[in-house]
């Protein structure tokens, strides 16, 4: 995601750049259509920008995580569970004030549990958030679990996969997908 983010915003920033030069190089001037419309694309740029500066501020996801995730996926006799369940570097903005870095959310039909390497109090703050957005978005009965201890949350983890039927989302699960994206960075 980080370097997604700074590609995007790199095109971004270029592209009103190439914008205004043919503008400049057309009419000879500054002031023309051409400088409108890149300034215009500079508003997605700095909403990327700032996107780019918050996934920098925090570390991803390590890759001993995602080894442990494949074999505990593995173990259980799944293929497709992970890239259709887990969701990865996630920031969250919780309206209190703060963004909480989630290294990883596995999301079930009635249950999403996440690791964090944030504190305890910063954990209750991102339970409390997202168990409020579920509610307003009408996603009832889903329990979160947060956690800042993998071996907590690999024992959790591990039961979720086994117990999960099917490899690929059910619409449920999408809709709470959906509302994970939509709320973090």
């Amino acid at each position: 995601m980080k370097k997604a983010s700074l590609i995007r915003t790199g095109l971004f920033f270029l592209a009103a750049l190439i914008i205004f030069a043919a503008g400049y190089f057309i009419w000879g001037k500054k002031e023309n259509y051409l400088t409108i419309l890149a300034v215009l694309v500079i508003l997605p740029a700095a909403r990327s920008l700032v996107n780019s500066i918050m996934y920098l501020r925090f570390k991803s996801c390590s890759l001993d995580v995602r080894e442990r995730v494949d074999e505990l996926i593995k173990e259980a006799g799944k293929e497709q569970t992970a890239p259709a369940h887990c969701f990865y570097d996630s920031v969250l903005t919780v309206e209190r004030g703060g963004s909480y870095f989630v290294s990883l959310f596995f999301i079930s039909t009635d249950l999403i549990a996440g690791l964090t390497p944030q504190n305890k109090h910063h954990v209750k703050i991102m339970k409390e958030h997202l168990e409020q957005m579920l509610e307003n978005n009408n996603l009832k009965k889903v329990k979160v679990l947060i956690y800042n201890n993998e071996e907590e949350f690999f024992a959790k983890f591990k039961t979720m996969v086994n117990t999960k039927d099917e490899d690929a989302l059910t619409q449920r699960e999408m809709e709470i997908l959906r509302l994970l994206e939509a709320i973090s960075l």
